[in-house]
């Protein structure tokens, strides 16, 4: 027993194990701050999140919450159901803070009335009482304050966690094609940072406005009818802020929006800067995600603009409601005759006047908060109800858990064979597909079934529907007529695009699943795999790289393929998966997986594949010919070759196999790499620390990010701000000192200059009002546009002009992050602190001058509070600042979790790995939820220190004036107390906005960081001119004696290599994988850095130019197609050279001008995932054909289409590119004979370069390779 109790004390939270007393004044973190104060810290040195705040105990209460909650608000009211107790716990605390606030008017009118009474005998010790009542009611304020806001802090981060699981969840549940728009990023990221925003302020609602009214009762008991006025105001403010908080949140939405578009591009982006960089894009995507960028300003000004009429309707009651209440009473008083406005009364009612406005201006900024907070939930709810992917096994493969969460798991294999005991996998009766309810049919009237435990094959040419009739298969369509039946939800599934996390091969591989290493050893083999890992550096531990953009694209193939048969799946569904591999390899895999003894024969496993490699058919039990929207034919191979013999006259016999085994380098460019164990996402976690701003940046800030902060605002906007926020602190503070003039002249002479008091009152009234507008107007209309101008267009930059080395070692969710999450700290969270704290700086300093001016006596404590707050905030800022960083970087894995399980959904959808992936989110987010929490409770634990150092402040100054009482006014004593119930608030403000301030500035050291430690392509050793308008005009290419690395710091990829290339003449790149094929046209492109040697085109050296200017002028068609979000027009044209003619021209000839004619023609939005593969290598083809250039480079452009397409593509090219010079990476030798030479690579150097048939007749390297991929001659 004894033994199971210290079992769960173990693995309860440092928070859990301590007492209420330590959890109040937050004990259990001051390890931390020790820690923080010494040395650099990380994830690991903070304390976990106790049970009920982590990923897998909210998710299960608010989605068991979710499934009970019926009808409109449906998210909110699943919110309470969860968490209920978490929200009513705070309500106890923030009763009681109500309660010893509004006993400061009672002590500070008992004070000033004291102080000028006489002393007797009986009232000698009531100054001492005086000096307890202040220690018990700041104590209380404090102490309430810190369980309060405790509590509140919880509730956010459970529904933080909550929200996130319950999005992610969801994101596994619907189509592919329904997560294009990187809508659940945007709600985890953006939405969820207002939603957590509003929640602290949730109960400031109900208590704010309890705090008033009785605020306004005890203010009817001092100034009579009077307080009607200040209450007016107030409650007017509050009513305007109805209808503008309804405007705000219009603007936020229609601001999200444009956010979430500038994120999808800019993802898209991310996603393949090789291309980007290839095509010489970076010009164009520059301007377009700056002119998105422009457009989301245009919409966040309007929404700042309703927060400045926000801000001053929140701030104007503090100065119009006291001065109209002294205006009004003051002339009742004139007209009366009978009544005068004296020191006690009059700072009584002050006190009390800033205890009806202070909760009134937090209820006009808690609404429009709460407002933004329920637009954002609606769009969570939106997304949670939109329509989910139904598959037939769905009921049995969800259920709910012992704690009410979904969960899915495996179908069993029982289910699976009864669905076949017909001998059929599934059947199509007359069944016409579509993508969605409102789009085109695709494929109509289909009638065929697809037989179990066979491999069917399904051919067709491009566009005729092969792998849209695989997504069909697996539910990823919509049925628009007659039926599927038997809809395949649990396969090993390979999409056309392969999918790969960014992990180690391994992990890739197994999935995660249990590691068997002789069934892992024989897939590797089977899949060609082998030779491949031992050139890594690290082998199988070698990272894949987002998006697997460390490997080339054979590799990539290879390991989705090896990941299908590592699962040992009844079913596989393989889309074109041999489109980037050579035909040894392909033949090498077929002998293995397809082959009467191959793995997928012995196993009965039913395989559907979908090829363009007529070649394969001969393995095939099944082949499905589609063609014209529908199937044309279906079969048995020798049904199909008798009815159909032409189907196979398209293509060459492979059947010839080598014997000699063909040594394949696959040494890779990028071998820095990291361990990574299988399912550890400590690799994306880092190892706990910050690598971002360690050190010094982290612990001790530095002044050059303030002043590249200030730099990008504009160094006069920024003076001209601060300037205006003085005058506005000092006639705000120093109309208390001209109330204690009034009310000392009224001792002397009642009502006397009562006229003259009013004017100035009402002078610095106007003053200060006109200075809150001033500016709230320049840091958030100015200040903010032009920083979130700047920093984004410095990170955009770094990133674009980056070097193609340092891309590929990028973590995409990284990079990514900082385009969210630090854009938006940036953008809406940093100048606010910035402004709030400057604003409370100049009121606090203001403060300490007048109670110094107006209290000599209470001077002697100003320093040692200073020396204090010193003390305090360097020890807290060492830590927060560190933590803040933390709490940034360590969503950038959960960024790469959604991006992953976006784009590879159907693959974890179909290999039931939901579970193993919801695991693997709640870990990361339980990751980022330990600094998110630390960070709340170091806030509080600053605010406690802050309040209790306030209640000494107040201790001194009773006690000094109660020692002192005939050396210090009645009126000097109000003024004090009064001015120092304002100093509480205004201290915690200051210091709570400059920790803010100080952390959030860790966003723009970020940026400030990554744009200069970024390395740049831009020539730094010279100056390049631009080329002549014309260059290049005859396409003449020599590389003289040319050494070239990724960089200048690692080994040289091409060595000594020298080629001349004649104006016209079309060479072929050959040689086995990693050879230096593709490194020879980034040379050519400028991507590699030369080490020696020139590269001379049309007589200019390469170098003297600048690298966009060269890639702007070739010609380029990449092996995989990239394209921007936009336009048809756009994307044949990005540099706007050709004319709309010529545009349409270029789609007729590659046979796709029918399609985009009916569907809006040139302006049509050009959406990748509605056309096929090899429709959109035609369109990079077609894009080709609009640019002018004498210089076309193919970089294996046909490897993923069909024979015919291929065929198709080579004509085009034959003919419209023939006076071109031509160079091409080719990995079939089909059309080998239509180049003029054929250049061989081989461990990165050319090592023969003739004609193919020359190269042919001899004992060549490329005699060597065309025989091994058994082609006949």
């Amino acid at each position: 027993m004894a033994h199971a109790i210290g079992g769960l004390y173990l693995t309860l939270s440092s928070e859990e194990v301590s007492g209420f007393w330590p959890r109040s004044f937050f004990a259990w973190i001051l390890p931390l701050f020790r820690t923080g104060f010494s040395t650099a810290i990380g994830i690991s040195d903070i304390p976990e999140v106790d049970h009920d705040l982590r990923g897998h105990a909210t998710n299960a209460k608010l989605s068991r919450a979710w499934m009970e909650s019926k009808g409109s608000w449906r998210i909110l009211k699943a919110l309470f159901r969860a968490y209920h107790w978490s929200i009513l716990s705070a309500i106890v605390p923030r009763i009681a803070l109500i309660a010893f606030t509004l006993c400061q008017p009672f002590l500070i009118s008992t004070t000033v009335t004291w102080m000028g009474s006489e002393v007797t005998t009986e009232t000698k010790g009531y100054g001492q009482s005086l000096v307890g009542a202040y220690v018990i009611v700041y104590f209380g304020m404090a102490i309430s304050t810190a369980v309060y806001f405790q509590q509140v802090n919880r509730f956010a981060t459970m529904t933080r966690a909550g929200l996130v699981s319950m999005i992610y969840d969801k994101t596994m549940m619907l189509k592919a094609k329904d997560l294009k728009d990187a809508k659940a990023i945007t709600l985890m990221g953006t939405d969820m940072e207002r939603i957590l925003n509003a929640i602290k302020n949730m109960h400031e609602t109900w208590a704010s406005i309890i705090q008033a009214c009785i605020a306004i009762w005890l203010l009817e008991r001092q100034v009579y009818v009077a307080c009607v006025v200040p209450t007016l105001i107030s409650l007017f403010c509050v009513y305007l802020t109805g209808p503008v908080s309804k405007r705000m949140a219009a603007a936020q939405k229609a601001w999200i929006e444009r956010i979430q578009k500038r994120l999808a591009v800019t993802s898209a982006m991310l996603g393949d800067m090789k291309a980007v960089q290839m095509l010489g894009l970076k010009e164009l995507l520059f301007n377009t995600i700056n002119n998105l960028r422009e457009l989301e300003l245009k919409d966040s000004v309007r929404y700042r603009k309703i927060m400045v009429v926000v801000a001053v309707l929140s701030n104007a009651p503090q100065y119009l409601a006291p001065y109209a209440m002294f205006l009004t009473y003051g002339i009742i008083a004139a007209v009366g005759k009978n009544q005068t406005l004296l020191a006690a009364q009059a700072f009584a009612s002050l006190s009390l006047v800033s205890l009806v406005t202070a909760p009134l201006i937090k209820l006009v900024f808690s609404i429009p908060m709460l407002r933004q907070a329920i637009g954002c939930l609606e769009r969570v709810e939106q997304f949670y109800l939109k329509e989910e992917l139904v598959t037939e096994d769905t009921d049995s493969a969800i259920s709910i858990d012992s704690h009410g969460a979904i969960s899915h798991e495996a179908t069993e294999m029982s289910a699976l064979n009864m669905e076949i005991i017909n001998g059929q996998l599934l059947e199509f009766k007359n069944t016409s597909i579509s993508w969605s309810k409102d789009s085109d049919i695709v494929l109509a009237g289909l009638n065929f079934s697809i037989p179990a435990k066979k491999i069917t094959m399904v051919v067709g040419p491009v566009g005729s529907g092969k792998s849209f009739l695989l997504e069909s298969i697996i539910g990823e369509t919509t049925v628009r007529q007659g039926d599927i039946t038997n809809t395949v939800s649990y396969a090993a599934y390979c999409p056309q695009t392969p999918w790969l996390m960014n992990s180690t091969i391994r992990h890739n591989v197994t999935g995660g699943s249990d590691f068997d290493s002789k069934w892992y050893e024989f897939v590797i083999s089977s899949c060609a795999l082998q030779r491949d890992i031992e050139n890594f550096e690290s082998g199988d531990h070698y990272k894949a790289g987002s998006n697997g953009s460390s490997l080339s694209g054979g590799q990539k193939q290879r390991v989705s393929l090896a990941r299908a048969v590592y699962s040992r799946l009844p079913v596989a569904i393989l889309d074109d998966v041999f489109s980037g591999l050579d035909s040894r390899s392909t033949n090498s895999i077929m002998q293995s997986l397809f082959s009467p003894d191959g793995y997928f024969r012995t196993s009965k496993t039913s395989v559907i594949l979908a090829t363009h490699n007529l070649d394969l058919l001969s393995y095939a039990d099944h082949i499905i010919v589609l063609g014209d929207g529908n199937v044309a034919d279906n079969g048995s191979y020798c049904d199909i070759l008798t009815r159909n013999p032409e189907l196979f006259t398209t293509s060459y016999s492979t059947e010839k196999e080598s014997e000699d085994e063909l040594k394949l380098s696959t040494k890779q460019d990028f071998t820095s790499q990291k361990f990574e164990k299988p399912g550890d996402k400590n690799a994306n976690k880092g190892n706990g620390k910050s690598n971002n701003g360690v050190g010094i940046l982290q612990r001790n800030g530095t002044r050059g990010v303030y002043q590249y902060y200030i730099h990008r605002a504009g160094p006069y906007i920024c003076l001209a701000a601060v300037g205006v926020m003085i005058i506005q602190a000092f006639t705000a503070e120093y109309a208390t000192v001209w109330l204690q003039n009034w009310s000392n002249e009224n001792e002397k002479n009642p009502n006397g200059h009562l006229a003259m008091y009013l004017g100035v009152y009402t002078l610095l009234n106007a003053l200060t009002l006109a200075g809150l507008i001033g500016s709230a107007w320049l840091i958030t209309i100015v200040i903010i546009t032009n920083t979130a101008r700047g920093l984004h267009t410095d990170l955009l930059k770094a990133t674009l002009w980056a070097p193609i080395s340092f891309l590929q070692k990028s973590d995409k969710g990284s990079l990514i992050n900082r385009f969210s999450q630090d854009i938006n700290l940036i953008d809406m969270q940093l100048p606010i602190y910035m402004y709030n704290f400057a604003e409370g700086a100049a009121m606090c300093i203001v403060i300490l001058v007048i109670i110094c001016v107006v209290g000599k006596y209470f001077a002697v404590a100003i320093p040692v509070i200073a020396i204090i707050l010193w003390g305090v905030q360097l020890y807290y800022l060492r830590t927060s600042r560190q933590v803040r960083l933390l709490d940034i970087e360590a969503k950038a894995p959960l960024y790469s979790q959604f991006m992953e399980t976006e784009s590879g959904v159907s693959v974890i959808r179909l290999m039931k790995w939901q579970a193993r992936f919801r695991g693997q989110c709640e870990e990361i987010l339980d990751y980022s939820q330990k600094p998110l929490y630390m960070l709340y409770c170091i806030q509080q634990w600053l605010k406690l220190v802050l309040d209790l150092i306030v209640m000494a402040m107040a201790v001194v100054i009773v006690a000094t004036a109660t020692g002192l009482k005939n050396h210090i006014s009645p009126g000097a004593a109000g003024v004090a107390l009064t001015l120092v119930l304002l100093f509480n608030t205004d201290l915690t403000n200051t210091i709570q906005f400059w920790t803010l301030t100080e952390i959030s500035i860790g966003a723009v050291a970020r940026i400030k960081q990554f744009a200069e430690d970024t390395p740049s392509e831009s020539r730094l050793d010279c100056d390049p001119a631009p080329p002549s308008h014309e260059w290049p005009l005859q396409g003449a290419i020599r590389f003289e004696d040319v050494t070239a690395s990724y960089s200048t710091d690692t080994a040289p990829i091409l060595k000594r290599l020298s080629l001349d290339i004649k104006p016209g003449e079309k060479i072929a790149i050959c040689g086995q994988s990693g050879s230096g094929k593709t490194s020879l046209i980034l040379l050519l492109l400028q991507m590699i850095d030369v080490q020696s040697g020139k590269c001379i085109v049309d007589e200019i050296n390469l170098a003297s130019l600048d690298r966009g200017d060269i890639r702007t002028r070739l010609n380029v068609v990449t092996q995989e197609p990239f394209f921007i979000p936009g336009s048809i027009r756009l994307n044949l044209d990005p540099h706007n050279r050709a004319s709309d003619e010529c545009i349409e021209s270029s789609i007729k000839k590659i046979g796709l001008w029918a399609r985009v004619e009916a569907n809006g023609g040139l302006d049509m939005t050009f959406v990748a995932s509605d056309w096929s593969m090899g429709e959109r290598q035609l369109f990079s083809l077609a894009r080709a054909l609009t640019t002018p250039s004498p210089i076309l480079v193919l970089d294996e452009a046909t490897s993923s289409v069909d024979w015919e397409t291929e065929t198709t593509m080579q004509k085009i090219i034959d003919d419209e590119f023939s006076a071109k010079t031509i160079v091409s990476v080719v990995h079939r030798l089909r059309f080998i004979n239509r180049y003029d030479r054929v250049a061989v690579m081989k461990n990165g150097e050319l090592v023969e370069c003739d004609r193919p048939q020359s190269l042919l007749n001899g004992s060549t390297e490329f005699k060597k390779l065309h025989d091994a991929m058994g082609i006949n001659s």
